[in-house]
């Protein structure tokens, strides 16, 4: 199971951190109606993605997980940063809020993988 977790994570990873940079990265994108905020809730949601599955990356049946939670927030908010920092390049605006709700969907996310963690511990006792 857990060779199984850290594989879905590896590959969730690498697909939802390519999407975040293209979307990110390309001019000028209309986010849909239905997400709250606008733009600052498709950061949130889409770091929280990230959190989520860079966690499952790090996870480990055997241990706690303060090291994959601290890891995967850690990772968030570096992507996030170096995105914020590229975008002037690619025709779009650097803001301090996107950066923001980047970095609380990261804790969300992370916080989300160390709640599914636990219970992937508990099943795995049984």
């Amino acid at each position: 199971m857990q060779k199984t977790v850290n594989i879905i994570g590896i590959v969730l990873s690498f697909a939802v951190i390519a999407a975040v940079a293209v979307l990110s990265l390309v001019p000028r994108v209309s986010v849909p109606a239905a997400v709250p905020f606008a733009d600052k809730g498709a950061h949130f949601i889409a770091y929280a993605a990230i959190g989520f599955a860079v966690f499952l990356s790090f996870f480990r049946l055997d241990q706690k997980n303060w090291r994959s939670f601290f890891l995967s927030f850690a990772i968030g908010i570096a992507i996030g940063g170096v995105i914020e920092l590229l975008q002037p390049q690619f025709g779009r605006a650097m803001e301090i809020l996107d950066f923001a709700a980047d970095a609380m969907g990261s804790f969300l996310g992370a916080s989300a993988g160390e709640a599914c963690g636990l219970g992937l511990q508990k099943m795995a006792k049984k």
